[in-house]
């Protein structure tokens, strides 16, 4: 599974196209301050935010919520592929029933 963009990227590239931040706060009714780390990837879309980028002409609200949990949905694979993990001994065997599963942190 390949990395997403954020949401807040997709809008940054696809929605705002050289719209300021300041402006695009106004037209959403929040402040810049609340934009600016959607923009930059670090505050993820809220239902609130999604009917407001909806209600500001951008996309519909259900876009952007889909959006939103792919993007979680594939940040949370990657972090688990990332996790440290070590095969668990079932019954002395180390794999349960010879299958390839990993539990991890199991002792």
């Amino acid at each position: 599974m390949y990395a997403p963009l954020h949401p807040g990227r997709v809008l940054r590239e696809t929605c705002l196209d050289g719209i300021p931040v300041p402006e695009a706060a106004a037209r959403m009714g929040v402040a810049p301050e609340i934009l600016e780390p959607l923009l930059q990837g670090t505050r993820p879309i809220s239902p609130d935010l999604a009917l407001r980028l909806e209600a500001a002409g951008w996309s519909n609200a259900e876009f952007w919520m889909r959006l939103q949990a792919y993007y979680d949905l594939a940040q949370e694979h990657l972090r688990q592929r990332t996790r440290q993990q070590r095969p668990c001994a079932i019954g002395g065997r180390g794999w349960a029933d010879g299958c390839r599963t990993m539990i991890p942190d199991c002792t």
